[in-house]
């Protein structure tokens, strides 16, 4: 049992949820007002307090944006909604707490200082341990925990609770954090072949050909959905001896996508591996390592087919500016949610992707009369091929909230962009 300051700071913040408080929305429109005042310095302040809250304050300044009729406060908060954008891709959020506290209170601290929803910890045994953080990053911050309590980072594949930490007898020794990136190197391996054909009559070839293939794992910020990856660019890779890996420019073999024909699914979890040269007989690791990819990422969304009423909808059928959408069927669940069951087809489909239709149940929401949105609980029976898919999906009320019926269906557009993040590793051991 714990004593003391840390037990009962864990008491007090009620950990088991680790889910963080709401902005407080009249707060909000007491801010964004307050821009539109006649002194500058409360002007001032209000963007200072608006921009300290974070990335959980944009979905209320982008409505106030669009309702606003007054110059100023629309001008600034443009600027805002602008440098909120561009913090989420480079700036990890940090966090701030020093003390000794359960594990189970400091990521509940976490959850409310960074606005993210974190899976339940997986530990039977309540760890306590002594934190001195003045704004770690998130990455550090997790990966101490997980260090001083032998937990490992755990991708939940949820995308309401991505993030978690549970009890586990493995780590991760080689990591790279960058700003809310996380890269891991998963694996390393080496092949070597030498051509017996096709070789010169006056100067026998002695050469050695092969290369070097590393795995990596890159990790993002729940504010931070990945679409897709790109092409690593090595631009340094030593080994231990001061040979080159880095492959030659004529090398194209270094791309990997888990996708094809350009698709994208949402997720906070994505796997890539550069080619590099053949290392030195005698080296055992690589030294030093610099690379660079370029990360599809999810910037927002934006309404692209809404069905209102879709218990009525059954065998009707909406098309919209990229997609038709055919409702089967509706079936209340008995818990609070529904199941969906639909045929979706792209109007002018790829024969070469199959991602479209494996990402439509990631594109499609769900909301109550009062705008309450469901959670996505998951893909029952699918059938897809290239540009279509008939499925069945899972909605459910969000966790200790009671939802009215289904008032309306919405296929969102996903907003992308792309970023260049680099990665460095070092002594990573060779086979």
């Amino acid at each position: 049992m714990f004593t003391g300051t840390g037990f009962a700071v864990w008491a007090i913040l009620a950990t088991h949820t680790l889910t963080p408080a709401p902005p407080d929305d009249r707060a909000i429109q007491a801010l964004v007002a307050q821009l539109g005042a006649g002194n500058f310095r409360d002007r001032e302040a209000a963007h200072r307090d608006l921009v300290a809250l974070g990335d959980r304050a944009r979905p209320a300044l982008v409505r106030a944006a669009d309702a606003t009729e007054n110059p100023e406060i629309e001008r600034r908060l443009e600027v805002l909604i602008a440098k909120l954008d561009r913090d989420r891709l480079i700036h990890p959020q940090r966090i701030t707490l020093r003390g000794r506290y359960p594990v189970e209170a400091i990521l509940a601290h976490i959850a409310r200082q960074t606005g993210y929803s974190l899976a339940k910890y997986e530990n039977e045994d309540r760890i306590a341990m002594v934190v001195d953080w003045n704004g770690v990053s998130f990455w550090d911050a997790l990966d101490e925990i997980a260090t001083a309590t032998g937990s490992a980072i755990q991708m939940t594949g949820d995308e309401s609770q991505p993030i978690g930490l549970q009890s586990s007898d493995v780590h991760d020794p080689h990591v790279c954090r960058v700003g809310p990136y996380r890269f891991v190197a998963t694996n390393i391996g080496t092949n070597a072949n030498r051509p017996l054909s096709g070789l010169p009559r006056r100067t026998p070839s002695t050469a050695n050909y092969g290369n070097t293939n590393l795995n990596l794992a890159i990790l993002s910020e729940p504010k931070n959905p990945m679409l897709a990856v790109g092409t690593p660019t090595i631009s340094k890779a030593l080994d231990d001896t001061g040979h080159s890996l880095v492959p030659f420019a004529d090398d194209a073999n270094r791309f990997v996508s888990g996708y094809y024909g350009g698709g994208q699914q949402r997720g906070h979890h994505l796997h890539l591996y550069a080619n590099l040269a053949r290392p030195h007989k005698d080296a055992t690791a690589v030294k030093e390592l610099r690379g660079k990819v370029t990360v599809t990422l999810l910037v927002g969304t934006r309404p692209e087919l809404t069905i209102d009423k879709p218990a009525t909808a059954r065998k009707k059928t909406f098309v919209s500016r990229t997609t038709e959408v055919t409702i089967d069927s509706l079936t209340d669940t008995g818990d609070g949610g529904f199941s969906v069951s639909l045929t979706a087809k792209l109007l002018q489909p790829n024969p070469n992707d199959y991602t479209w239709s494996s990402a439509f149940p990631q594109r499609l929401e769900a909301y109550d009369a009062q705008g309450r949105k469901f959670a996505n609980a998951g893909v029952g029976l699918q059938q897809q091929g290239p540009g279509s898919t008939t499925v069945s999906i899972q909605f459910a009320a969000p966790e200790g909230k009671k939802l009215g019926a289904p008032a309306k269906l919405v296929l969102v557009e996903w907003l992308a962009t792309t970023r260049e993040i680099e990665f460095s590793f070092r002594d990573l051991p060779l086979p």
